[in-house]
Formats: structure tokens, C-alpha cells, sequence
């Protein structure tokens, strides 16, 4: 899916490599001002093994067309689908929980479909929103 990231790679914009597939994209040399935030906060150097990727702000562009971005390694451990037709924070937006505590079954069941686009306003009907973290209402 390339790498598209302006403040903390060196090489701002790292094009697929469409002709060998799911292949690392080799090293992602820090720019100064992050290694300096990244000193700054004591962080342990395994953060030096992690490059952004790219960052989802909207659900979709000004005609419509529903933007795309998943995680390499998080769409693979699900299996919703490929990372070229993912999107974090449209499924991420059904991270909510009902009147019990838990997920309701209308939120859950848009996991599969890994979807994109707008929110379903129906979807979330009944439920709060959880700050788009799947992650805490998932966990044990």
C-alpha cells in the first residue's frame, strides 16, 4: 500500500510495490524532529522498527469515493478483506457498546463486511460510541 508520511520518514512518500506483493519495505530512517520527540519521551528503541504508513482523517473524498487504508498486519490477522479495500475508521466508528456493556450485534456484524464509506446511522442506533477503539471492548 506504499508509505505516505510527511513528518516522520525521511522519504515522505514510499510508492507500492506492486510487482512483489505483502514484501517488507525495508528500512524507514526517522527525520530529525521525530527522533528528537522520540528521545524526548524515553521510548524504548523497538519505536525505531515502526514506520506510519499513512493517516485516515475522513470516510470519504469531496465526490464520494470512500477512502481506503488498513493495516498490514491487522487485516490479515482478521481476514476482512485487503488492505487496498480497508478502512480504519469506518470500521473503527462501530466500536460502541449497548444498554449491557457489550458490543451490540448490529455493530459487530459490519466487522466481516470491512467496511467503508460514511457510517450506517442505523448501525449505531441504541449505542454509545467508544472513541473508535475496538481494541478495550474486545479485550478480556
Amino acid at each position: 500500500m506504499g508509505c505516505f508520511d510527511s513528518f516522520g520518514a525521511e522519504t515522505p512518500a514510499v510508492l507500492p510495490n506492486k510487482a512483489a506483493a505483502n514484501t517488507q519495505y525495508g528500512a524507514c530512517p526517522k527525520t530529525k524532529p521525530l527522533k528528537t520527540l522520540m528521545d524526548n519521551a524515553n521510548l524504548s528503541p523497538v519505536w525505531e522498527n515502526y514506520c506510519l504508513k499513512s493517516t485516515e482523517v475522513d470516510y470519504d473524498a469531496a465526490d464520494g469515493t470512500p477512502y481506503v487504508l488498513g493495516n498490514s498486519v491487522i487485516e490479515r490477522i482478521v481476514g476482512n478483506g485487503a488492505i487496498s479495500a480497508a478502512s480504519c475508521i469506518a470500521c473503527h466508528v462501530y466500536a460502541s457498546f449497548g444498554s449491557n456493556g457489550s458490543p451490540t450485534a448490529s455493530a459487530t456484524a459490519m466487522l466481516p463486511y470491512n467496511p467503508t464509506g460514511n457510517p450506517v446511522p442505523s448501525v449505531l442506533a441504541g449505542s454509545l460510541q467508544f472513541d473508535f477503539m475496538w481494541g478495550l471492548l474486545m479485550a478480556p
